[in-house]
């Protein structure tokens, strides 16, 4: 997927990934081992972990370059329902946020677990 934008968009994009992208090191993408190619480019957004993962961190950024993301690009402003958090996620039915996921994923292991040592012990 490759994005147009605009030259005050394109430094957005350039500040952005200097803050917060994970594989952004000294100038260099350390996930290619190379220099960042989105800091070169000008006109478009090339980079698809820059597009899933760091872009909607900037909400306004976001809506102006994917307008229809919720549509074409698969990924959904979602709100968690224990925390109330805002969350992005590339799955439509997912109901909590990543803190929260990990947290419910432990207590429905528990009570399945006590649910099977619960039939053991009935004999």
């Amino acid at each position: 997927m490759q994005i147009r934008t605009n030259l005050k968009q394109a430094n957005k994009v350039k500040e952005l990934i200097k803050k917060e992208c994970a594989n952004y090191v000294d100038g260099n993408c350390i996930f290619l081992d190379t220099t960042c190619p989105q800091m070169r480019c000008m006109y478009s957004v090339l980079c698809k972990y820059f597009i899933n993962s760091v872009l909607p961190l900037d909400k306004e950024l976001y809506k102006e370059l994917l307008p229809d993301a919720e549509e074409t690009s698969g990924l959904y402003n979602k709100q968690c329902k224990i925390c109330n958090k805002q969350f992005t996620s590339d799955k439509k039915n997912e109901q909590y946020c990543p803190k929260c996921k990990d947290k419910v994923k432990k207590e429905k292991t528990k009570l399945r677990v006590q649910k099977h040592r619960n039939k053991c012990n009935a004999f």
